[in-house]
């Protein structure tokens, strides 16, 4: 236990206190012994205030997404968390850890409402706006919380910026003449991001760089910050559906891009159809942002490969007709021909019947008979065997390759 800090003759002190050891206030040298065991793990409570405040933030915003930790910010407090468990005296509450457990299960690769590009020097107005924006909901990019350690700065930098819907970008003459500033302008400008300023500091326009010169910027330099932030949140609002599908597809795009433009990545059925209605939309009413050269080839190869795949297809369908048109001719044509076999050596059976019949006076009648079923049975199978008459004195002939049969009464 600390101990506590008392002066003489204080009573009836509160239960939760009365177990600890008291420094007796009254003699001066026990001052420094005050101030010894306030700066003992002082590090460790400042973090535990810290977290809990934004987790408390988190709670009473009905657990407010945006609030939760990424990046840099969650990396140090989980490793703070490791810490605080092993201690006996003020552990971290079950709040820190249900904050924790939230940040780490958030989606990483969503898209974000803000990136916010700012000189070192302006920090804590940057603070300030971010901590605002999170409040009302926004997710922002803010490097101070965004970038783990061990990360590669300009990377995550830059993947940050694809990762966002807006670009904000507060003017200033120390983020003017950055040349870091600078390099993010330059990455947003690429994308096609749409750009939002924020003057801080006052600065000549003519030193600005091109992208952010063609805004308008929002005057925070006036001094009343929630007036003008009400205006970036307008702002921030308007198009809203157009600006994250825009980075939806750009993340598309980009990542088509890095893997060699591999065709497994294009967009297809609804997917297509969408990015499609997207960019006549964006073309025909030249609303910012505008579409970038790589996300105009990116829907156009979809498109192709999709025309491709169909006419593939198409072709696949018709080769398989006349694979299966081709057999069921064959598999016609043979069954015909074991068909025919098979009667005419039927035929052939009744003929010699027929003949062994007639050569006997006593069954001429019978053999008759059977020599006509046999001859309209020969028509109805083959259509080939056609009596050459009928009736005393004619004869009935079978044609080749039958026996010809002759059948003669009277004289």
């Amino acid at each position: 236990m600390y101990p506590a800090f008392s002066k003489a003759g204080e009573v009836n002190l509160p239960v939760e206190i009365q177990d600890l050891e008291f420094i007796d206030g009254t003699q001066e040298d026990n001052l420094g012994q005050l101030i010894k065991v306030l700066k003992e793990d002082a590090n460790y409570y400042e973090k535990h205030k810290i977290l809990l405040v934004k987790a408390i933030k988190w709670r009473d915003q009905n657990h407010n997404r945006s609030l939760l930790l990424r990046g840099y910010n969650l990396q140090h407090f989980q490793a703070w968390l490791k810490i605080g468990e092993c201690r006996s005296l003020h552990p971290p509450l079950p709040l820190h850890y249900e904050f924790i457990a939230a940040s780490q299960g958030q989606t990483t690769d969503t898209a974000l409402d803000v990136f916010i590009s700012y000189s070192r020097a302006d920090a804590d107005f940057a603070r300030k706006l971010n901590d605002r924006l999170q409040e009302l909901g926004k997710t922002t990019w803010f490097d101070q919380e965004s970038i783990a350690v061990g990360e590669d700065f300009q990377k995550e930098i830059e993947k940050g910026i694809e990762n966002c819907d807006n670009f904000v970008f507060i003017i200033s003459p120390r983020s003017i003449n950055s040349p870091y500033c600078a390099d993010e302008v330059e990455y947003a400008s690429k994308l096609n991001k749409r750009f939002i300023t924020i003057l801080h500091d006052s600065v000549k326009s003519q030193d600005l760089h091109p992208a952010l010169a063609r805004v308008q910027w929002i005057d925070f330099s006036r001094g009343d910050f929630y007036h003008y932030f009400n205006e970036l949140v307008r702002v921030l609002d308007t198009d809203r559906e157009h600006v994250r599908y825009q980075t939806k597809l750009s993340q598309r795009a980009l990542e088509w891009q890095e893997k060699q433009k591999s065709k497994d990545l294009l967009l297809r059925g609804v997917e297509l159809e969408t990015a499609w209605a997207w960019l006549r939309e964006a073309e025909l009413r030249k609303v910012e942002p505008r579409p970038t050269a790589l996300q105009k080839e990116y829907i156009t190869k979809s498109r192709q490969q999709t025309q491709k795949n169909r006419l593939v297809a198409i072709g696949s369908v018709v080769g398989f007709i006349g694979v299966v048109s081709a057999a069921l001719v064959v598999s016609t044509t043979l069954w015909l021909r074991a068909e025919r076999q098979t009667t005419l050596a039927t035929l052939r059976e009744n003929a010699v019947r027929v003949k062994n019949l007639l050569s006997s006076n006593a069954y001429k009648v019978d053999g008759l008979a059977l020599a006509i079923a046999a001859t309209v049975k020969s028509e109805d199978k083959l259509g080939k065997v056609v009596p050459s008459g009928c009736g005393t004195g004619r004869a009935i002939w079978w044609f080749n390759p039958l026996p010809t049969i002759q059948v003669r009464f009277g004289q």
